[in-house]
């Protein structure tokens, strides 16, 4: 069964985008699960590793991204990946 340790190495060395989102989605079910605490405690959500790509301008709500997508906070305080483009649209109010 995996550890804690596990979960936090999966974030540190993920090697894209959606691997990083997973990683994360697990470390919190994990952590739910054990009754931890929160990821926060474990890892730098704000130092979340990225993958390419500019800095998007307003980095609010935005964890991580890559050349074409970002890794947001959802409608439903979930992790989601959208295209940079839907980003900027859901931002501006589109």
């Amino acid at each position: 069964m995996p550890e804690l340790r596990d979960y936090i190495s999966n974030i540190e060395f993920a090697t894209s985008l959606r691997e990083l989102r997973s990683a994360v989605v697990d470390a919190y079910d994990f952590l739910g699960q054990q009754d931890l605490g929160d990821l926060d405690d474990y890892v730098s959500m704000s130092s979340l590793p990225t993958f390419g790509g500019e800095k998007p301008e307003d980095t609010n709500e935005v964890w991580s991204w890559d050349a074409d997508e970002l890794m947001v906070t959802g409608p439903d305080g979930d992790f989601a990946i959208v295209e940079r483009e839907v980003w900027a649209d859901i931002q501006a109010g589109a």
